[in-house]
């Protein structure tokens, strides 16, 4: 009974090997092809459409060859009808796709690409009907009578959209030109009507069948679509979704090449904050494929205010090994000192630290500019993010200094206690002198208190901070360099 079992196993497995590890074996299950009855739609027929439908059924165990060839009988006897519409279409989509259910699932695209591999794939019956779909047309000028039969198989057959895309493209090796505007002319008359749900819905009924062939479709439809492609996170999804390590680097090395463009600079941001609640190997796709991309990480930094450390470490790890290729430069070091201090979150100090090392003079006259300007009672008065970035920027550069560094630089970091104490005074102040009302009369004179309230917070300022320097009073922060 147990060799009954196993026997019984092995024949509906393929003992696979594979093809990065030669010593890892796995069993992989075979899907079997449901057989459909297709009698009843072909009594839904009739005239020459039903003959050489009959005749298909006869031939279902034949040649390739000579299904072909009926096939391509039955297009032109579907071209010279002037009453083919949907009511005809309908069931006889149905026996088609009820008859080449085969050519449907499964994997479809050869394991080696060469011009004969895809000329036998391409050779099947199905396809036929997509070459005179294609064949001799200019764009936007698909023979209406076939273009109803392609759209109805759409709908009865979830595998049809990335078979016509599969052809279309694999075609273009044998013949010049691009033919997938055909795709798009499908796509605007289904039943959606969208170009960009249709390619989701396609990608990931090929996900299900055959990644390898959607890692062979993203190059062209990324390219002939890249106005609604790039933008969309549901098919970069689908996309990273699936594919394994081998894959991953496939797509890496085609972007490298130059054949295909996953991101744009105006809408990465918006793309990376989309995937930051995506699977970790799903974030890790997304990063390694941006990798392959020539985006200054500049474009990145919106996405800075959003992670926070316990719950995006995938992308905030990536994140810090780009920004560790860089300089540090004031567009650079402003998004960081505007992260909200905790001493749990390590993204700042860990940049700080790595910027300290490569060159420390730089960062000292980066966060002196800074702290000049930030300081500065009108610009503080104008723009009240001003303290939070001065005040939080300090805390994380403490964070990130040793002990000794503090005590060598303790006038600095008295800042800390300066930027509280003055702000406390200015929000009192304005508190005071805020009038229950305002009226024409008492607009001129807030203007005067004003002035005179900046030269009260500048001597205030000097106060405070020759104060300090006459107690030696030295702030330390907790080391977690």
């Amino acid at each position: 009974m147990v060799l009954i079992f196993i026997l019984f196993l092995l024949s509906s497995c393929h003992l696979t090997v594979s093809p990065n590890k030669p010593g890892d074996v796995f069993f992989r299950q075979i899907k079997e092809v449901e057989e459909i009855d297709v009698k009843p739609f072909l009594e839904q027929l009739d005239g020459d459409i039903k003959e050489i439908c009959q005749h298909l059924l006869d031939q279902k165990d034949s040649d390739m060859e000579e299904q072909c060839d009926t096939v391509d009988n039955l297009c032109s006897v579907i071209l010279r009808s002037e009453d083919f519409d949907s009511d005809v279409a309908e069931p006889l989509s149905q026996f088609l796709c009820g008859l080449y259910n085969g050519h449907l699932t499964g994997q479809m695209l050869p394991d080696e690409i060469t011009t004969e591999s895809m000329e036998d794939t391409l050779g099947k019956p199905l396809f036929v009907i997509y070459r005179n779909l294609s064949q001799g047309n200019e764009e936007g000028t698909c023979p209406i009578q076939l273009l109803t039969l392609v759209c109805v198989l759409y709908e009865k057959h979830t595998n049809i959209g990335y078979s016509l895309l599969f052809y279309l493209h694999g075609s273009s090796m044998l013949r010049e030109g691009n033919k997938l505007h055909v795709y798009e002319e499908v796509c605007k008359n289904t039943d959606s009507g969208d170009l960009i749900s249709c390619l989701v819905k396609d990608f990931r009924a090929c996900q299900e069948e055959d990644v390898n062939l959607l890692c062979y479709l993203v190059p062209p439809v990324y390219t002939q679509f890249a106005d609604i492609t790039i933008p969309n996170t549901d098919l970069l999804q689908s996309i990273v979704s699936c594919i394994d390590s081998a894959q991953l680097q496939t797509l890496i090395c085609r972007i490298m090449q130059g054949d295909v463009q996953i991101y744009k600079k105006e809408t990465l941001a918006k793309v990376v904050e989309a995937t930051l609640r995506w699977e970790t190997f799903e974030q890790y796709c997304v990063w390694q494929l941006l990798s392959a991309h020539d985006i200054e990480v500049e474009h990145l930094l919106p996405v800075v205010s959003k992670l926070r450390y316990r719950d995006h470490p995938e992308a905030i790890a990536s994140l810090l090994l780009m920004l560790k290729m860089e300089q540090a430069s004031p567009e650079l070091l402003k998004p960081m000192l505007l992260r909200t201090f905790d001493n749990c979150d390590q993204f700042t100090t860990s940049l700080l630290s790595h910027w300290v090392i490569q060159d420390e003079q730089l960062l000292a006259e980066l966060f002196k500019a800074m702290l000049l300007k930030s300081t500065s009672v009108a610009k503080r008065l104008r723009q009240s993010l001003q303290p939070r970035s001065s005040s939080s920027g300090l805390q994380h550069l403490q964070h990130s200094c040793s002990e000794s560094q503090k005590t060598k630089f303790s006038d600095m970091f008295e800042l800390l206690d300066v930027i509280e104490d003055l702000s406390r005074t200015t929000r009192s102040r304005v508190a005071k002198r805020s009038p229950s009302y305002s009226s024409p009369k008492s607009k001129k004179p807030l203007l005067v208190d004003g002035s005179s309230s900046e030269s009260d917070q500048d001597d205030e300022l000097m106060k405070a901070k020759g104060n300090r320097k006459r107690k030696k009073s030295v702030t330390v922060g907790s080391d977690s360099d």
